[in-house]
């Protein structure tokens, strides 16, 4: 579908659950709804810049939480936490990973 190509799963989950209401017997339609429901659910959030806009979107947030917590840091004395830290290392992470990863075009939904 041209919505997943372009980062709009959303968009894309509410077309294909239409698609499949109209069509409930149709394996590829249930299918393409589970993918996009999986893209969408509120634990891929770490990952929308990189689902949205690439590798530079996910870079873009990945420098900026950085920056912030680096200035959160220099502002008081333990401001930050080790836990926070923590996390951003993990977004990082699942961001890169998502960008590395050669077997990510498996996770675009196409429709032949």
């Amino acid at each position: 579908m041209a919505l997943t190509q372009q980062g709009r799963n959303r968009e894309a989950l509410r077309i294909a659950q239409e698609l499949l209401r109209n069509q409930p017997d149709n394996p590829h339609y249930l299918s393409l709804v589970r993918e996009l429901k999986m893209q969408t659910h509120w634990t891929m959030l770490p990952l929308y810049p990189m689902q949205r806009w690439g590798w530079g979107g996910a870079a873009a947030v990945s420098v900026a939480g950085i920056i912030g917590v680096r200035a959160l840091g220099q502002g008081r004395a333990g401001a930050v936490s080790e836990r926070s830290r923590l996390h951003l290392a993990r977004v990082c992470h699942l961001q890169l990973g998502m960008a590395l990863d050669p077997a990510q075009d498996d996770l675009k939904v196409k429709v032949e």
